[in-house]
């Protein structure tokens, strides 16, 4: 390889290296935010016009998941499931898409996976501590996963 084309090769080189750096520090700045009636695929999965988004932080049992109280199963899943299309039905929420298929989402100005954590139906899979307090609360109180009497 001749001097001339080895530095041109270098200096292609150092400007599509450039370039993919500004534009990934650009997408993390101006994440892209989605707004809509959602579909729920399961307790932590959502979907608009067809694509399936996971909320962000939070894991909660696979919809036909069944836990168990004591020694009877129970559809823990389905639980799960209902409770998060109870709480965003016919209602619009705003997300930011975090990463590929992952989404942060609000619903009337408050954090849908604290509230689904909150009420005892996921637990966190982030060290968010808001995500650690909402799981605590849930627990002290016995509400959804945590709850004996189901």
């Amino acid at each position: 390889m001749s001097t001339s084309l080895a530095h041109r090769f270098i200096i292609t080189l150092f400007i599509l290296i450039l370039t993919s750096i500004c534009f990934t520090n650009s997408s993390r700045s101006n994440p892209k935010i989605i707004e809509g009636i959602f579909n729920v695929i399961s307790g932590d999965t959502i979907s608009l016009n067809g694509v399936i988004y996971k909320l962000e932080g939070i894991k909660a049992p696979n919809s036909r998941q069944k836990c168990k109280k004591g020694s009877l199963p129970w559809l823990c899943g389905a639980a799960a499931k209902r409770f998060l299309s109870q709480t965003i039905h016919n209602t619009k929420l705003t997300c930011k898409i975090k990463r590929a298929a992952t989404v942060k989402c609000n619903i009337q100005g408050h954090d849908l996976a604290i509230i689904i954590a909150r009420a005892g139906w996921a637990v966190p899979i982030s060290k968010e501590r808001f995500l650690k307090a909402a799981e605590f609360y849930a627990r002290k109180h016995g509400l959804g996963l945590w709850n004996e009497k189901q």
